[in-house]
């Protein structure tokens, strides 16, 4: 749907795409759906471990410290893994008390982080990488911790006197740089293709102020602005929806200054919307012009 070509499937035999290459390894011991994929340019390597922080059996391990040989060891080689409690257990089972909560969430990181912690070792690493581990969190309202799960992931970090680096939203590993993170502020594919849309659409309605926002309180009060959640423009963007459905669906909603009449835009934008839509399921990403970033 977002690039409008077959996918392509990984396996542990290498698919070379450009000088990129890559493969999948399944730790079968827990999953057969979740892999490791490895990913080179022949001078570098990451090993993107998604949520596998098991401990690795033998085999698996000697096939990935395959893959780090070939780039040259460890200097070149990113190891990457999910590390942080990914469902509701405990934090929503009202039987259990704040303090039996705290005790299954740290048993449960602890157990994480020392099979994490092996995998290095056993994969002869001298640095690692964690991340997709700061969600917000709705809390029930009988439930009170003294400590978030992220906090008691940093907490074990801190312990395990380790070279492990927390990656944040946004942050970039410079491999030039023995594997320094620093923090970039490009803009997301999200607001790239959002600001995008937009700039079409005023092109075609001959408007320059209309605006397309995720909320209300964003829009500009002397402009007409359509507004729904990201979402929903997530899915009028992979042609899924179009813009009637904020006006006509009810998904969200349009502001626009008093006593102004806005029938003559809607209707281009409607007609706009749609051209848009046929435009997008044919050419996918490519409609944003994503080379010209």
């Amino acid at each position: 749907r977002l690039i409008n070509k077959k996918p392509l499937v990984l396996t542990e035999k290498v698919l070379d795409l450009g000088g990129w290459k890559f493969s999948s390894f399944i730790n079968d011991e827990f999953t057969f759906y979740d892999a490791i994929v490895s990913i080179s340019d022949g001078i570098s390597l990451c090993i993107h471990a998604n949520d596998n922080w098991h401990e690795y059996p033998k085999s698996l391990i000697e096939k990935l410290s395959k893959k780090i040989v070939e780039v040259g060891g460890a200097d070149k080689s990113y190891f990457l893994v999910q590390l942080g409690v990914a469902d509701s257990f405990p934090i929503n089972y009202s039987v259990l008390s704040d303090e039996e909560c705290l005790g299954i969430l740290e048993e449960r990181i602890d157990n994480y982080g020392n099979a994490f912690t092996k995998n290095i070792t056993n994969l002869c690493l001298d640095s690692a990488f964690i991340y997709a581990n700061q969600t917000t969190y709705s809390y029930p309202s009988f439930r009170s911790l003294e400590k978030t799960p992220y906090e008691m992931v940093q907490s074990f970090l801190e312990k395990s006197n380790l070279p492990i680096e927390q990656l944040l939203p946004g942050q970039v590993i410079n491999c030039d740089k023995k594997k320094e993170v620093r923090q970039e502020n490009e803009i997301s594919l999200f607001s790239f293709c959002l600001n995008t849309f937009l700039t079409k659409a005023r092109k075609f309605t001959k408007k320059d102020n209309l605006f397309f926002k995720v909320n209300k309180e964003d829009c500009e009060s002397e402009g007409v602005c359509y507004y729904t959640d990201m979402v929903n423009w997530q899915r009028i963007l992979i042609g899924e929806l179009t813009l009637e459905s904020i006006t006509i669906g009810g998904l969200g909603s349009v502001t626009k200054p008093k006593d102004s009449n806005i029938s003559d835009l809607h209707h281009s934008i409607t007609k706009f919307s749609y051209m848009a839509q046929a435009q997008i399921k044919k050419l996918g990403l490519g409609y944003y012009d994503l080379t010209n970033e």
